[in-house]
């Protein structure tokens, strides 16, 4: 395959080239190539590398009425995505070797490259190690979530302490559990009762925990400005964080009228919130954008708000609601780059993805960065048919994904299967 006339994004910059493909891998970077196959002209485009997504939600096995590994691997190319590790919290949680040799099975449908997480519960620690050897990560829920139970802090530690030998990232939702009180009958209410100072007691607790046993420790969707302040007061090379983009941009006033289908864990927080966190995007703060697509039916949201899931789905519209944002708030899509495929592979040892280079892997996003589209239903794949940016005009498009080297999509149009599972690093 050659790529022709694109604007790459590559380590120092942007410029205007070509690309060779070749056996899944970028053979040569440079103009007057030699053409080898299929050819795309990309005049008028960029090409960034793929995204790489490590907090998705697939919902497979358990839950294929929500999504599955079709469904959400289309999603993903359609938001730009090449990649993602999927999240335990499945209907039965994958805190057993048994189950996610199964989970492995159901994946095998899918059109991205994808990795997995297996859950920690305080239970199955000594599964531990043999998880290890086929996860990418371990997950841990500190709060109550979808299908999966909080964790006391003696059992944390403990967890901490076992986990640190095994060199794996261990991603942790952090909400204290214990300082949960109050109604949740709307966005504010949840808001208030899963408190910003029930998020900042359990980033200073695993923070602390991750320090005295040197374990690598990754948080997951930050919501506040106080936490992520925090963070970056501490942390150091083995301790890092990702916020998502329904927490850059939406909060309990602005989202006020989406009712149920903005409700998440953590939840949405204050304006000012968003100010915080865009500005530590746009300087360079913030480790890693994640979507936390976690999709849940229209039914099911479409309730009395105390009894409706938490969970957003925005994997569609992954890398265009981040573009939108080069042109709404000056962010750099070199930065961009670094917080969604470069420095996500760097946490999970993905070598040769996240970035553009000779003998790196073809895994591509084909952008149009000034091509305006209003977000509707008909331009979703996710199976539970909705998005939490439906009737926002973003700026910035997707035109087609490669990954590892095969055209997988252009023009609403689906390639094979070609995604391949990610094994963990060694």
């Amino acid at each position: 395959m050659l790529i022709k006339n694109g604007l790459v994004c590559l380590k120092e910059g942007f410029t205007n080239t070509d690309l060779l493909i070749s056996n899944g891998k970028i053979e040569a970077i440079g103009r007057n190539l030699r053409e080898n196959g299929q050819t795309i002209d990309a005049a008028g485009k960029a090409i960034l590398p793929g995204c790489i997504d490590i907090h998705v939600h697939a919902r497979e096995p358990g839950n294929e009425e929500k999504e599955d590994w079709l469904t959400v691997s289309k999603a993903a190319l359609n938001g730009g995505v090449t990649t993602i590790i999927d999240m335990p919290n499945n209907k039965e949680p994958i805190i057993s070797v048994e189950r996610l040799l199964k989970k492995k099975v159901a994946a095998q449908k899918s059109l991205v490259n994808h990795g997995f997480y297996a859950g920690i519960t305080g239970d199955n620690i000594d599964e531990a190690a043999g998880l290890a050897r086929l996860a990418n990560g371990f997950k841990i829920y500190i709060s109550d979530t979808t299908n999966a139970q909080g964790i006391d802090w003696e059992s944390l530690e403990y967890i901490f302490k076992a986990l640190a030998p095994l060199g794996r990232p261990v991603v942790v939702h952090a909400e204290d559990n214990t300082m949960f009180s109050g109604d949740d009958t709307s966005l504010a209410q949840h808001s208030s009762r899963r408190s910003p100072k029930a998020e900042l007691s359990a980033v200073k607790k695993v923070i602390e925990f991750a320090k005295l046993y040197k374990t690598r420790l990754h948080i997951t969707h930050v919501s506040t400005c106080e936490a992520a302040t925090y963070i970056l007061g501490l942390k150091n090379e083995h301790i890092t964080f990702d916020v998502t983009p329904h927490h850059l941009y939406f909060n309990i006033d602005n989202a006020a009228d989406k009712g149920a289908f903005a409700k998440v864990n953590p939840p949405l927080r204050m304006a000012q919130d968003n100010d915080c966190l865009m500005r530590l995007l746009a300087n360079g703060k913030i480790d890693i954008v994640a979507s936390d697509h976690a999709p849940h039916c229209m039914h099911e949201k479409n309730v009395e708000f105390r009894l409706a899931p938490a969970g957003i789905s925005s994997l569609d519209t992954f890398l265009r609601s981040l573009l939108n944002l080069h042109h709404t708030d000056g962010i750099d899509v070199e930065k961009i780059v670094r917080c969604t495929a470069a420095n996500p592979a760097k946490l999970f040892d993905m070598a040769g993805r996240g970035v553009i280079e000779e003998g790196a892997w073809a895994d591509l996003a084909i952008v149009e960065i000034g091509k305006s589209q209003r977000v509707t239903r008909f331009d979703l794949f996710t199976k539970c048919g909705w998005n939490i940016f439906e009737g926002i005009e973003l700026k910035g498009a997707v035109a087609g994904t490669i990954v590892n080297g095969n055209l997988s999509y252009w023009d609403d149009t689906f390639g094979e299967a070609t995604g391949m599972e990610i094994p963990p690093a060694p």
